[in-house]
């Protein structure tokens, strides 16, 4: 009796080492054919913020291309709609930019005037008469108008200052933002009082659109033409355009 269990348990020991022995290999073999655990995909408000990051990496290589130019001569074409017109008032002229924080607009069509804008000042010229604004005074105002300063020179900082910027464009990789678009919306009281937003087209360091809309439901669009990224200035040329020579 006592051999037969001897027997007995020796062979319940040997198939409870040849099972052990065959889970072992069926759990090395589940194990080597499952693929490695593959990390969990990013969340949405994850993937929103790396995607904002890349817009927000090309809008730096675009302004710090925009720094580069030394001047800015365009043609443009304009449309005020307004809340009180059935139809739009038309314009076109020309513009002059100097990377020093001048600009002029004059209008060609239909009625001659123009509009000069020098770092401490707006200077209005129609029919004969000049009027002039200290933009120190006019923070509303100063905002407005040198927010389109700052996007052709390229001053980012400033315009953080006083805007939350949106920035698309239709390829991150490029080394100069295509086809992008910057929505400007003011922060600073005053300015939301008068401005919903500033809505900018472009493709490279070439503004083709520029789109205004105020609080009261009056938008303005203006299309840039014929523009000219490399203009420079002459002494003369800057002191008959902007008054000074930068």
């Amino acid at each position: 009796m006592n051999a037969w269990l001897n027997i007995a348990g020796c062979k319940a020991r040997k198939e409870f080492l040849y099972l052990g022995f065959a889970l072992s290999i069926m759990l090395c073999a589940n194990f080597a054919a499952s693929p490695a655990q593959a990390a969990p995909p990013p969340s949405k408000a994850e993937a929103t913020q790396d995607a904002k990051a890349m817009q927000n990496a090309a809008m730096e290589r675009l302004f710090a291309e925009l720094k580069k130019i030394p001047g800015i001569e365009a043609t443009f074409k304009e449309e005020k709609h307004l809340q009180l017109l059935a139809l739009p008032l038309e314009s076109e002229g020309v513009l002059y930019f100097h990377q020093d924080g001048y600009l002029l607009r004059k209008i060609n069509e239909p009625t001659p005037s123009s509009v000069r804008v020098t770092p401490t000042a707006l200077i209005i010229e129609e029919g004969g008469k000049t009027q002039r604004m200290e933009l120190a005074s006019h923070e509303e105002v100063a905002h407005m108008v040198q927010s389109f300063l700052w996007i052709l020179a390229g001053d980012l900082n400033a315009l953080r200052t006083h805007f939350r910027l949106h920035f698309e464009t239709a390829d991150v990789s490029k080394k100069v933002p295509e086809d992008w678009t910057l929505t400007l919306t003011p922060t600073h009281a005053k300015v939301k009082k008068l401005l919903q937003k500033i809505v900018v087209q472009g493709d490279g360091v070439r503004v083709r659109k520029l789109r205004i809309e105020e609080q009261g439901g009056d938008v303005t669009e203006t299309q840039i033409l014929s523009v000219d990224t490399a203009r420079s200035f002459s002494k003369e040329e800057s002191k008959k355009l902007f008054g000074r020579a930068p």
